[in-house]
């Protein structure tokens, strides 16, 4: 009850810069029609077939991680095959006996399981030393924390923005002992994901509008006058978020782009601006400092480091 009034909370939050005609009537639908094959629906239907032990994945032992991801199997697989397809998360906003925050609560359990499930099976293709099969359920993983976000509100995007940052910080730890072609592909399926899926001043708008539709025009007067100074906050609180997932992305290219080079020449760059046009079209720069990583080379290693401004380093050997 307590996380549904807090996402409630947020939600009304977000419904800022409502102008009178807004507070009246509903304004221009932000809501994107779901394809009539949704990928979306087999990942919540596939999230009921998975095992709830799944939560703990991170807690168990070999022998119990090895159980859950057999048990998990067929029902991400399933989910992986859907990847292919079109996505996009159903927002029932014409139906007023379905509250849009319990139904994001609903969801967002789903999305946990799933990605939960993908973190499982990592780590046992981890343990059992498959080093391009851990990287292929990393990239679904990334690919699915968009899918699952796509036309969805603030609660579905900062979920899936938090699987896209792990997905990343994984493969980035892991880049150093890719071979060159889990190297490549990676860097190729990155190139070809959206990230993130959706800017955050429409995430935001849509929330604005989805809350506001569930309301009547006396009630929707009297929400216009609280949001709009709390619209910013929130926008600001979920461009964070997507700044992250952007740096993580950063990273990844960059480590990706170094192993690469390194195979090729049997050397570290000596600076990073050698990656491009070869491995890298343009050098990425952190884009939440909107600055140059700093990168050092100590003999076999090196060191890459967010710009000053930043508290958060990424180191690699």
């Amino acid at each position: 009850m307590k996380t549904k009034l807090i996402i409630a909370a947020v939600a009304i939050g977000v419904a800022a810069a409502v102008a009178w005609t807004l507070a009246l009537r509903p304004g221009p639908s932000l809501i994107i029609p779901p394809p009539a094959n949704n990928a979306y629906d087999v990942f919540m239907e596939a999230a009921t077939r998975i095992d709830p032990g799944v939560d703990s994945w991170n807690d168990v032992d070999e022998e119990k991680l090895r159980g859950l991801v057999a048990a998990n199997a067929a029902a991400l697989a399933d989910v992986r095959r859907a990847l292919d397809g079109e996505s996009c998360v159903p927002i029932a906003v014409d139906d007023e006996t379905i509250d849009p925050v319990q139904a994001a609560l609903d969801r967002d359990k789903n999305v946990i399981r799933v990605g939960r499930a993908f973190l499982a099976a990592s780590r046992q293709a981890e343990l059992d030393g498959d080093v391009a099969g851990n990287a292929a359920t990393l990239v679904d993983l990334l690919r699915f924390s968009q899918a699952a976000a796509r036309g969805g509100l603030g609660v579905d995007c900062m979920r899936g923005a938090a699987f896209a940052t792990a997905a990343q910080e994984r493969l980035a730890e892991q880049a150093p002992s890719f071979d060159q072609a889990v190297a490549r592909s990676v860097l190729e399926q990155l190139a070809k994901i959206p990230l993130p899926a959706e800017d955050a001043a429409t995430v935001v708008d849509r929330d604005i509008a989805v809350v506001m539709n569930h309301h009547g025009a006396v009630d929707r007067l009297m929400l216009s006058t609280v949001v709009n100074s709390q619209r910013q906050q929130s926008l600001k609180a979920l461009e964070a978020v997507q700044d992250r997932v952007a740096v993580a992305a950063a990273v990844l290219k960059i480590r990706l782009a170094v192993r690469l080079f390194q195979l090729d020449n049997d050397r570290l760059p000596q600076k990073l601006v050698e990656l491009v046009p070869e491995y890298l079209p343009e050098l990425p720069g952190d884009p939440a400092a909107d600055a140059d990583f700093e990168y050092e080379v100590d003999g076999d290693e090196y060191q890459l480091h967010r710009p000053p401004a930043n508290d958060l380093d990424d180191k690699d050997k």
